[in-house]
């Protein structure tokens, strides 16, 4: 069986459901474990990335257009990825993450003219 949430993935036996609460506990021992050491306080993160979102969206608006699009979240999830980099220590995972979100938008985003 495989969470669609976290991605944790067991195999439980015939008489063996998981028990109540495991992607809960997988997602806490990751982020007060992994990711906490990876990429500092989701706070600071969070606060950069919101200040990178709200520019981009305060940009948009100034074209009146307040619906967003694929293609704006595809740059945003690059300023996500950009805000992770900054002020931590840049992971490869990240800048390959950025050129898949850059990748998508380019082919299958873009207006063919």
């Amino acid at each position: 069986m495989h969470c669609a949430f976290c991605g944790w993935s067991w195999d439980p036996s015939p008489d063996e459901e998981p028990h109540l609460g495991a992607c809960l506990d997988e997602a806490k021992a990751t982020i007060c474990g992994e990711r906490q050491d990876q990429y500092g306080n989701p706070e600071d993160s969070f606060e950069l990335i919101g200040s990178y979102w709200a520019t981009y969206l305060q940009e948009k608006a100034k074209d009146g257009t307040t619906i967003i699009s694929a293609k704006d979240v595809a740059h945003m999830m690059i300023l996500f990825k950009v805000a992770r980099c900054q002020g931590q220590k840049p992971k490869r995972d990240n800048y390959v993450d950025i050129c898949g979100y850059a990748a998508i938008a380019a082919d299958r985003l873009m207006e063919v003219k």
